[in-house]
């Protein structure tokens, strides 16, 4: 079964990953890791220093540069530049028994291929809180407003996931939520 893990930035998606109990025939495949290994590729450099010039220091894109470039409102032309890579790459390491935990369901063609897709929901609250180790206030605000909206998330998914607890409260709503799934 290939079940899709998602949500929006800061939701807890990476929490509910590493919660799910897996069998040992699974896999998971990380969207964002996929996508840094594309953002090594030389075609890749290239392009994205053309349309995003001063990302690329010393033939490696800076991401925090490329992000305060792209976010909200050039998402678009980079997604164009580092999803085909990206979607080949989860296409090729795709395996009957995987989990792609990925935020970006529709733009990564994820909706078709997955046999059950979860929900990670939270309030803006607790996304806030769980972005603020990682980005600044502007930051978080840019991304989610380059996010789909939540209501458009739950229309896509067959389990959803409340992640407004403890780890504790969390680990019981995975365990109950996703135990017929494996």
């Amino acid at each position: 079964m290939i079940i899709t893990i998602t949500g929006r930035a800061g939701s807890g998606k990476d929490s509910v990953v590493n919660r799910l109990r897996l069998p040992n025939d699974y896999q998971v495949l990380d969207a964002d890791s996929l996508g840094h290994e594309c953002l090594m590729d030389k075609t890749i450099i290239q392009r994205l220093n053309e349309v995003f010039a001063g990302c690329v220091e010393r033939g490696v894109v800076n991401r925090s540069k490329l992000s305060a470039m792209v976010f909200p409102y050039r998402v678009g032309a980079l997604n164009k530049i580092v999803h085909p890579c990206l979607i080949a790459k989860i296409k090729n390491r795709l395996t009957p028994n995987t989990v792609i935990h990925a935020a970006l369901l529709k733009e990564l063609k994820l909706i078709p291929i997955s046999d059950v897709i979860v929900l990670v929901d939270s309030t803006l609250e607790n996304t806030l809180n769980r972005m603020t180790s990682r980005f600044r206030k502007k930051d978080m605000q840019r991304r989610l407003r380059a996010q789909r909206s939540l209501l458009w998330y739950r229309h896509q998914a067959d389990i959803i996931i409340k992640n407004n607890g403890t780890l504790n409260d969390l680990q019981k709503s995975v365990d109950q939520l996703c135990q017929t799934l494996f």
